[in-house]
């Protein structure tokens, strides 16, 4: 499935921007709901995400690697997850443009979820599970998005 995300940042340039996706505190508090992420190695970091799916609920493992760094352009991140036989892999790209005042920031990525069946064969996935993954993630960045302007428009002495 492929995610999709854009945002203007009407006071803040592209390095202010690039700063904030950088910030694993900002982007752990929102991809792993308040729990944060920890640092395993060089641009790699782990975490726990909640899962709910109905009377169901769980945490899925998860890495997020930050690659092809191009500041302040764009960059690439990597995630992985496994729950039980579930898994979702994703890749997705961000990518920043300074207009006149104000920054662009748009996101393009993939997710990718599946299972293990019976004998271990592989099984794709588009059930209830990829839903919630696709909200999760569109929810993440709408979130992300938000706490980035707000920031924007403190350190900027903006009202937002």
């Amino acid at each position: 499935m492929t995610i999709t995300s854009e945002h203007e940042f009407k006071t803040c340039d592209p390095e202010q921007v690039w700063e904030k996706l950088m910030d694993i505190d900002l982007l752990g508090g929102i991809i792993a709901d308040g729990r944060g992420l920890s640092q395993v190695g060089r641009n790699r970091y782990e975490g726990r995400l909640p899962v709910t799916l109905g009377p169901i609920q769980g945490r899925l493992r998860t890495t997020l690697k930050l690659k092809k760094l191009d500041r302040p352009k764009r960059f690439t991140l990597k995630v992985y997850g496994k729950w039980h036989d579930q898994r979702v892999s994703g890749k997705g790209t961000f990518t920043l443009r300074k207009i006149g005042g104000s920054t662009k920031v748009k996101y393009r990525g993939k997710l990718t979820l599946f299972m293990r069946g019976p004998l271990r064969v592989r099984i794709d996935h588009p059930g209830p599970l990829q839903v919630m993954a696709q909200n999760h993630v569109k929810s993440a960045m709408k979130e992300l998005f938000r706490k980035i302007d707000e920031e924007c428009c403190k350190e900027n002495g903006n009202a937002h």
